[in-house]
């Protein structure tokens, strides 16, 4: 669609970012319907869009060629044929993890993380831990978990955000699986307990990562006898011109 909008010098993308969400579908589904005012077009922008109607009229004001509308007609009808099979596969997910949450076999999430093989498996011998590496098998659950986990490299969500310091930390294969067991947490959570998800952007982890360091600063300087306190920036007075001295 977005593609097709280019074509005839549409530059919707470049004011509201997502083609797909409100305001855009709204404006797409006009065009396809004859409208092409690019005044009346951005009057459909949605109330919580960050972009005034002038700017958006701006950017409508294009070349309305057939080819180029037939295009971005086919485009949408794949679009929400997409999200029609979306929906389906997500009732026949929710349908197994009400069966899932009757019968579960996992008393406690650990349980759940070591049958799919996602947790370390500590060997000890003399009271050092001479591997952690997590169990070899061909679990189907912790295969699709994995994929999931690689699939969130570019996601600017928390689990994202995760992932990519894991990675710099661990490298890629070991941060793919410490991602998948929290993925793997998550869904225990869902099923077991019917808790819903809440999605959290990078941000949120950001903050949690800072909040954790502070507290490990404040530990370690209590620890050698000192006393951390955040820097207040105090205004200098200016300094006095030649003529006062």
């Amino acid at each position: 669609m977005q593609k097709s909008l280019e074509l005839m010098n549409l530059k919707l993308t470049n004011v509201i970012g997502d083609g797909t969400g409100v305001t855009g579908l709204k404006i797409i589904r006009a065009i396809l319907a004859g409208e092409r005012d690019a005044q009346t077009l951005a009057k459909l922008r949605d109330r919580r869009c960050k972009r005034a109607e002038p700017e958006i009229a701006t950017a409508l004001e294009g070349r309305y060629r057939p080819e180029h509308l037939s295009e971005l007609r086919s485009s949408l009808t794949m679009w929400e044929k997409h999200l029609d099979v979306i929906a389906e596969l997500d009732d026949e997910i929710a349908a197994h993890l009400r069966v899932m949450k009757r019968r579960s076999e996992w008393p406690t999430v650990k349980q759940f993380a070591s049958w799919l093989g996602l947790c370390p498996q500590f060997k000890k011998t003399g009271g050092k831990v001479k591997s952690s590496k997590t169990r070899k098998g061909k679990n189907r659950a912790a295969t699709a978990l994995r994929l999931a986990a690689w699939g969130l490299m570019r996601s600017k969500s928390y689990l994202g955000a995760y992932l990519r310091r894991q990675r710099a930390r661990l490298g890629a294969p070991k941060a793919i699986t410490a991602t998948a067991h929290k993925l793997a947490r998550v869904i225990y959570n869902i099923m077991r307990f019917g808790v819903e998800y809440m999605k959290r952007d990078e941000e949120a982890y950001a903050e949690q990562i800072r909040d954790r360091q502070e507290k490990q600063l404040h530990r370690r300087a209590k620890e050698l006898g000192f006393e951390v306190t955040k820097k207040v920036d105090v205004p200098t007075e200016p300094a006095p011109s030649p003529a006062a001295v």
